[in-house]
């Protein structure tokens, strides 16, 4: 048998405690990296609140993803039908074809475009609303929620200025199928 020094069971327990600082240090520097990014992301989402603009004005210098295809008041005017640029935002929650097709493209959480949340961001509205719609979703969709709730706090809202906020967040995508919205069958009368 052989006997440990004391010298020895103290080099080994300093070995344990710094092996066990270290293991600590990572564990709480990845905690405070992984809160840093999620609060970045929140930042990100109202920064647009933060350069005192209206609140349904968004600026047209935010498109951070890229090179997009830019639209300007003029090329709206030429996509979307005059009468559809002045109808309320309720015609989009009227027609559940187009509106299906809007869900199916802002809805899902994406890393490389913008999403409902953004739209609903640029709405003014709060996050903590934002992430309970988007908890919601299995029973409503989040888009849905925005527009209803848009409607409800700006019922002259109309589906031009809609367009103008997706085109600003560079969803060109959703503005094409906002054009394909049906002329109001009161307009033909």
């Amino acid at each position: 048998m052989s006997q440990t020094t004391p010298a020895t069971r103290l080099y080994v327990w300093c070995s344990v405690l710094v092996i066990l600082v270290v293991v600590v240090t990572g564990i709480v520097l990845s905690l405070v990296s992984k809160n840093h990014k999620q609060l970045q992301d929140r930042l990100d989402l109202a920064a647009h609140d933060s350069d005192g603009e209206s609140e349904l004005s968004p600026p047209s210098d935010r498109l951070e993803d890229g090179p997009v295809e830019v639209f300007t008041d003029k090329t709206l005017n030429e996509m979307l039908a005059p009468g559809l640029q002045e109808a309320p935002l309720q015609r989009v929650l009227d027609d559940l074809d187009i509106l299906e097709e809007l869900v199916m493209l802002l809805d899902p959480e994406s890393p490389n475009s913008r999403t409902t949340r953004h739209l609903a961001a640029r709405c003014s509205f709060p996050a903590t609303w934002i992430n309970y719609t988007y908890s919601m979703r299995d029973s409503k969709s989040p888009l849905k929620a925005v527009l209803e709730a848009v409607s409800a706090k700006w019922p002259d809202w109309t589906v031009g200025q809609l367009a103008r906020v997706l085109a600003d967040m560079g969803r060109n995508d959703a503005v094409k199928i906002l054009a394909r919205l049906p002329p109001d069958s009161r307009e033909a009368l």
